[in-house]
């Protein structure tokens, strides 16, 4: 009993509980602003929590090598970057500051820690934490009518090809009996930009050999997105035409509609697992142009 008396009392004294303890406090916070946020949206907040969970498996795995050696300014900086967070950085997350909440968090316990010489040993976590929040500067960036427009004409494509009657004008797919309108909110992006953030967070968490593989992997989850958004586009114009309501509220904005990013998270996952470096598998070079190293074989005159 007393050993465990001990045990507890060092641990009160040791930075790195206290350093684990007001991370997850955080996490926690940004986790239940999230779901009030979102009304519970189930997608949004498993994102969140995976790339906590990453975070948080990242630093445990080096948690013997990290050096903690902060220096007064920077852990200032860090307690004021924290108390806007708990000012700012929760209820509705409409405000600008929310939407980089987690980020500003990862920075801030990163100087507490470690201050701003030893911002180095972080850069992985705040590379998650910022392709975390990222996506509010993807919408700033991109236009979303522009990806409506595409994602409407991939749709008709594929309506086209297989023997549909259909035509279009900007993004209103048309048939025969009925048309659908792809507005901003149906071109896909937000699980575009869904998968690219898991891209992310399989190219920093686990081992991927070659450079290409690094290069290809956000593309082919944007890709896997797009496509399987148009095909769900291109299933509400036959709906719309088939005049099922009922239906075209299932997949539209009914439990259908998990469906199609499920479907999407599935095929990603799959590919992911076809691209995890195996203990047997030769290392592909890192740069373009370096050639892959080539067993030594016997040479014989003749």
């Amino acid at each position: 009993m007393e050993s465990v008396s001990l045990d507890f009392s060092k641990r009160l004294t040791d930075q790195r509980f206290w350093l684990a303890a007001l991370g997850a406090a955080l996490a926690g916070f940004h986790l239940q602003a999230l779901w009030t946020a979102t009304d519970g949206n189930s997608e949004a907040l498993v994102t969140q929590v995976l790339f906590w969970l990453a975070i948080g498996s990242l630093l445990w795995s080096r948690k013997e090598t990290l050096r903690l050696e902060s220096q007064p300014l920077p852990s200032a900086i860090g307690l004021v970057l924290i108390g806007l967070v708990l000012l700012k950085g929760g209820g509705t997350f409409l405000n600008p500051f929310a939407q980089f909440a987690p980020f500003v968090s990862a920075l801030a316990l990163a100087l507490l820690a470690s201050g701003l010489g030893g911002l180095k040993q972080y850069v992985k976590e705040l590379a998650l934490a910022a392709t975390l929040v990222s996506t509010v500067l993807w919408e700033n960036a991109l236009s979303l009518k522009a990806i409506a427009q595409v994602t409407a004409k991939l749709a008709y494509a594929f309506l086209w090809y297989t023997g549909f009657d259909v035509h279009i004008s900007g993004t209103n797919i048309m048939l025969p009996t009925g048309a659908v309108d792809v507005y901003e909110g149906c071109s896909g992006f937000h699980g575009m930009a869904q998968l690219f953030k898991l891209s992310i967070l399989f190219l920093l968490t686990f081992e991927t050999k070659g450079w290409i593989r690094k290069v290809i992997t956000p593309l082919i989850a944007v890709a896997i997105a797009f496509f399987t958004n148009a095909i769900r586009v291109a299933l509400m114009a036959i709906l719309v035409a088939g005049g099922d309501k009922n239906a075209f509220f299932y997949w539209h904005e009914g439990e259908g509609s998990n469906i199609f990013s499920l479907v999407s998270m599935l095929l990603f996952g799959l590919f992911c697992y076809t691209q995890m470096a195996s203990e047997d598998e030769p290392d592909e070079p890192d740069e373009p142009g370096t050639p892959a190293e080539l067993p030594v074989q016997e040479s014989q005159s003749v």
